[in-house]
């Protein structure tokens, strides 16, 4: 069926009595149909808001229904761009605190194999190592206001990759009807209760529909009704907003219905979702690296940044997953930075130092207190030998404990070899130790939200 993805709020308004709305297929005097999943990315900074929304339009073009998409904007509709993009950012790769802890994980599997023999370190590194999850040219849109037959102002008017695109204002709803059925749709009833909850306010509407389905079919690649689509069309929308604006609302209709509903922010915030869909909500931070973007993720990234795209991209990733029926509110929130992510994330791009320091650390440890509690002669120089040459396994502290003078090893009815061989179990044994408290850290660490 039909997914909208990146649409939290697209009504979708088919002809025959059928409605599109939020993503959602809705036809009179029946249940909506299920949606896979909505996406959009969002850019707000200094009070302008750009969004590129992702239209999966695999139901649309393989039908001879028509299709309409619609979705409320807070801003006056002169205050508003528009523009049809080819492709969607792919917003992929784990979250930052996942990958600080991947990245724990694999410095405790070194810490652990660096206790054995160098024949078992790398097969058991190898299935410790963290896979890492990956997971201008545009037409202006006509700004003269126009006014259709049926008394709705058209603001702005676009057409590109066989979709079109307008701006409107609609305070009226029978005027605003009149104006879908003369894109060939109707609106139910059931539908008009969450369009009119968005007239008579600072709201416009921007709908889009398929002008040529050809054009649309070429584009996007999708030749098949049974094969997916490969270049989605998005619509990108760009508008003054106080705070980072997706609505919701309208989703509702679904009832008890349920879908993933994702919403990617540029930046790391932590944003206050209300309460009735918080329990279903994740927040994640993440980043994305830019350089190797296709072409159709270029048009899209330059319509949101010019011609300064950014090589990686931190951002935060609202994912909610509620039925339908808790959507009763629009996600807004303020531009409140999330300075944890931003630690975490530093952490990350300093792993190589930190591996080294929190190994080190961990072996001049263990190595003090093998020498306080075999009451050793060690030197600093000795511990700090210890230390370094753990990084070699415990060969490489093997060798180190062989050349340390037997003078130094006060241990009472132990031969030379005895007394080096029971240090090193010992100093082992500690960094062992130090290993379990590191993981066990970890642990918290993902179970803290």
């Amino acid at each position: 069926m039909f997914s909208a993805k990146g649409l939290a709020i697209f009504f979708v308004l088919v002809l025959s009595m059928s409605v599109f709305a939020d993503g959602m297929i809705v036809n009179p005097d029946m249940m909506p149909v299920r949606q896979d999943r909505q996406e959009a990315f969002i850019v707000h900074e200094n009070g302008i808001q750009s969004m590129v929304l992702m239209v999966n339009l695999q139901e649309a073009i393989n039908t001879t229904e028509s299709h309409v998409w619609i979705f409320p904007v807070p801003a006056k509709p002169e205050d508003i761009s528009i523009a049809n993009l080819k492709g969607f950012p792919a917003m992929t790769g784990k979250d930052v605190k996942t990958q600080l802890t991947d990245n724990l994980f694999f410095l405790e599997a070194y810490m652990t194999t660096a206790a054995f023999p160098p024949f078992v370190i790398f097969p058991l590194l190898m299935i410790a190592t963290p896979m890492n999850s990956y997971s201008n040219g545009m037409p202006m849109a006509d700004l003269r206001t126009t006014q259709d037959s049926y008394g709705v102002d058209i603001y702005q008017h676009i057409d590109k990759y066989g979709l079109a695109t307008e701006v409107i204002k609609a305070d009226d709803v029978v005027r605003f009807e009149s104006y879908l059925n003369a894109r060939g749709t109707n609106l139910s009833d059931e539908a008009e209760s969450f369009l009119t909850e968005y007239m008579g306010k600072d709201y416009s509407f921007v709908v889009s529909w398929i002008s040529d389905p050809e054009e649309a079919r070429e584009v996007t690649g999708n030749n098949d009704y049974y094969y997916r689509q490969t270049n989605p069309i998005g619509v990108f929308v760009r508008f003054p907003s106080e705070n980072v604006f997706f609505p919701l609302k309208p989703t509702a209709y679904y009832g008890t219905d349920s879908f993933p509903v994702i919403v990617n922010v540029k930046g790391f915030f932590n944003p206050e979702i209300y309460q009735n869909v918080k329990e279903s909500t994740t927040i994640s931070h993440h980043q994305v690296d830019f350089w190797r973007r296709t072409i159709s993720e270029e048009e899209s990234l330059r319509q949101v940044f010019g011609e300064n795209i950014p090589s990686s991209l931190l951002f935060t990733r609202i994912q909610i997953n509620s039925q339908a029926q808790y959507f009763t509110e629009d996600l807004s929130f303020t531009r409140s930075e999330a300075w944890s992510p931003h630690i975490m994330n530093f952490f990350n791009q300093t792993w190589i130092f930190w591996f080294v320091v929190l190994f080190a650390l961990s072996g001049l440890v263990s190595a003090s207190l093998t020498k306080r509690v075999l009451k050793l002669n060690w030197t600093h120089l000795d511990v700090v030998e210890l230390s370094v040459a753990n990084f070699f396994s415990i060969i490489g502290a093997g060798i180190v404990m062989a050349v340390i003078p037997k003078n130094r090893f006060n241990v009472e009815e132990k031969s030379s070899f005895e007394k080096r061989l029971l240090s090193l179990a010992v100093f082992e044994g500690f960094f062992l130790v130090a290993t379990v408290i590191l993981f066990l850290v970890t642990l918290l660490m993902l179970a803290v939200k």
